[in-house]
């Protein structure tokens, strides 16, 4: 009996550690999910998605270049991905509707000031009082 345990117990730790592992998406599953979640939340057309869904391959290959050209230069990776994001909006504004794109405008800020939310819980020991000024 104590023996089954250890080996549940094992093989509990063994997929918990393993379901923890988080593999690089690639270009193709981050433009598919995109897509998807852009149908949804803008009802695309069938044929709005195949254009959205070429539109993000297109941008989530560069983006993916641009990775590998400056994986050390911080500020190389930000004007970079800031100048693909500029072309994407605009490929997308030809195939978007006013609303949609206006739709999508709201959401990636939402995105966007959620992403800035959670950078500043990671970093949150920086954000506070120092422990003289609360005492």
């Amino acid at each position: 009996m104590k023996k089954l345990i250890m080996a549940v117990a094992a093989l509990l730790i063994t997929v918990a550690a393993y379901s923890q592992e988080r593999t690089p998406r690639g270009a193709e599953e981050r433009a598919s999910m995109q897509t998807q979640k852009m149908t949804k939340s803008l009802s695309l057309t069938d044929d709005q998605q195949k254009k959205v869904q070429d539109i993000n391959l297109m941008y989530a290959k560069k983006v993916d270049e641009l990775r590998e050209a400056n994986a050390g230069d911080r500020e190389a990776m930000f004007n970079g991905l800031k100048k693909i994001d500029g072309e994407k909006d605009a490929a997308l504004k030809v195939v978007l509707s006013e609303k949609q794109m206006a739709d999508y405008e709201t959401l990636k800020k939402e995105r966007m000031d959620k992403m800035k939310d959670q950078m500043k819980e990671r970093k949150g020991y920086k954000n506070t009082p120092n422990k003289k000024d609360t005492v």
